[in-house]
């Protein structure tokens, strides 16, 4: 893993200095494949590099700045990436709070996995209708919806699960006669 990155830390380095190079001589410069990904790198040896100059280090010759650069990113290793673990790891409470609130309901829908491949394959699409309409139902409680998607508010609900045909066209001609526009209710058997 650290060869890996290595390699990809001596590649954006080299990246960098070329594209500098050719942009100082007034040509145009191609970025690095992963410079996007690998750009914080760049943000922490400038600020590295801008400490040592502050402090009398000067580099005067081009190998001594190539071997400065290299080692350069040989410490952000060692001294920044310990660090910037440190910062993500201690995020506030809040953000905690909502990932493990997250990690528990991923973690209650992984326990019923077993349970769902058990059903027959014939099976599974009603199934995964049915738990659709259970989480539509208490995401929004005061609307109810059937097998087919199509709502009816929970005034006639208890009336139509139990509803037959004429169940049915009694509950729309109380419906309208109250004055409500008609609601369609689907029925699937």
């Amino acid at each position: 893993m650290q060869t890996k990155w290595r390699v990809l830390r001596d590649g954006f380095t080299r990246s960098v200095k070329n594209y500098n190079e050719k942009l100082e001589s007034g040509g145009k410069g191609k970025l690095y494949l992963y410079y996007e990904q690998l750009h914080f790198l760049h943000d922490l040896y400038a600020a590295k590099s801008i400490n040592q100059r502050s402090s009398g280090s000067s580099i005067r010759h081009k190998k001594k700045r190539h071997k400065q650069n290299t080692d350069d990113m040989s410490d952000l290793d060692d001294e920044r990436v310990a660090p910037k673990r440190a910062v993500i790891a201690g995020t506030n409470s809040s953000e905690n709070n909502d990932e493990s609130g997250i990690e528990a309901d991923k973690q209650f829908l992984l326990s019923l996995l077993s349970d769902f491949r058990k059903i027959p394959e014939d099976q599974k699409l009603d199934a995964k209708g049915d738990i659709i309409n259970v989480i539509r139902h208490y995401r929004s409680p005061t609307v109810q919806f059937d097998a087919r998607g199509s709502y009816y508010t929970n005034d006639i609900a208890a009336l139509a699960t139990t509803a037959t045909d004429d169940y049915y066209e009694q509950a729309m001609i109380d419906n309208c006669s109250r004055g409500s526009s008609p609601i369609e209710i689907k029925f699937t058997t």
